[in-house]
C-alpha cells in the first residue's frame, strides 16, 4: 500500500495493527502500540504468545505492550516478562489501579530495574505531577488520552499543551497523544509539540487524502452516495 506520509517533528506509532497491517503500513510509522482492548478486538486467544509473535516480527522499532494485572506483584511479573521480549519493548503501566489508587510504586520499581515504561490512560496534569518524581526522562513515555478527553467535552488540545509545557520545564519525558479520533489529530498533536502520536490503521490510511481539494472530495462523496444507492436497488 503506497501512502505518502510526510515527516515532521512528531513520531507516528501505529496503534493496534494486525500482522498484515504491520506488513502494509509498517514502513509509514515509527513504532507500534497495543493494549488488551485492541487484542480482544483482534481476536487474540493467548495474550503473551501474541506479544511474542509481534516482538519477533519487529525487533527494531519501539513496541508498547500493556500489563493486564491489577495489583503490584502481578504487574511487576508481567512487566518483566514483556520487557524480556526485546530491547525495543516499552511496558505500558496504567497510571492507576482499577480502585483509583496510583501505580507510582510499580512505575518506580520497574524504572529502577531499567525497564522502559509507557504510563498509559493519563487524563490530567495532576496525574503526571503525582508520579513525576519516579519517572526517568530517558525511559518514560506518558500517554495522554486526548481523544477521550475530547469525549468529556473538554478541549484536549489546550490540556495537552499545558502538559507538554509543564513536562518540558520539569520532567522531559516523551509525551504521547493517544486515542485520536481523526486525521487532524496528527496536526493538533504536532502543533502542541507532542513527541509521539498513536494512530490506528483506519486513520493512518486516510492520511492519503491530504492534498486533495475540498471540491474534489465533495464530488467523490456525492458519487459514493449515488453508487451505493444504485447498488442497493433503492428507488421511489
Amino acid at each position: 500500500m503506497n501512502i505518502s506520509l510526510q515527516r515532521n517533528s512528531i513520531s507516528v506509532y501505529l496503534d493496534g495493527p494486525t500482522t498484515l497491517e504491520i506488513d502494509e503500513l509498517g514502513s509509514l510509522c515509527d513504532g507500534f502500540t497495543f493494549n488488551p482492548t485492541l487484542f480482544r478486538s483482534l481476536g487474540v486467544a493467548n495474550y503473551l504468545e501474541h506479544c511474542e509473535l509481534l516482538a519477533e516480527k519487529e525487533k527494531i522499532k519501539p513496541i508498547s505492550f500493556e500489563v493486564i494485572a491489577d495489583e503490584y506483584d502481578g504487574m511487576m511479573r508481567q512487566a518483566r516478562l514483556l520487557a524480556s521480549l526485546g530491547r525495543n519493548i516499552w511496558v505500558k503501566i496504567p497510571a492507576l489501579f482499577c480502585n483509583g489508587e496510583s501505580t507510582k510504586r510499580v512505575i518506580a520499581d520497574l524504572q529502577n530495574e531499567g525497564i522502559s515504561v509507557n504510563v498509559t490512560a493519563v487524563f490530567s496534569l495532576e496525574q503526571i505531577k503525582g508520579i513525576a518524581e519516579v519517572l526517568n526522562k530517558d525511559s518514560s513515555i506518558i500517554s495522554v488520552f486526548a481523544g477521550r478527553i475530547y469525549d468529556l467535552g473538554l478541549d484536549a488540545k489546550l490540556i495537552v499543551a499545558e502538559i507538554v509545557k509543564w513536562n518540558s520545564e520539569n520532567l522531559q519525558s516523551k509525551i504521547l497523544w493517544a486515542s485520536p479520533r481523526m486525521v487532524f489529530d496528527i496536526i493538533s498533536a504536532n502543533q502542541v509539540h507532542c513527541d509521539i502520536i498513536t494512530v490506528p490503521p483506519n486513520i493512518l490510511i486516510r492520511k492519503k487524502l491530504w492534498g486533495k481539494s475540498p471540491e474534489d472530495y465533495s464530488r467523490e462523496t456525492v458519487q459514493m452516495f449515488y453508487k451505493d444507492a444504485s447498488k442497493s436497488g433503492f428507488a421511489f
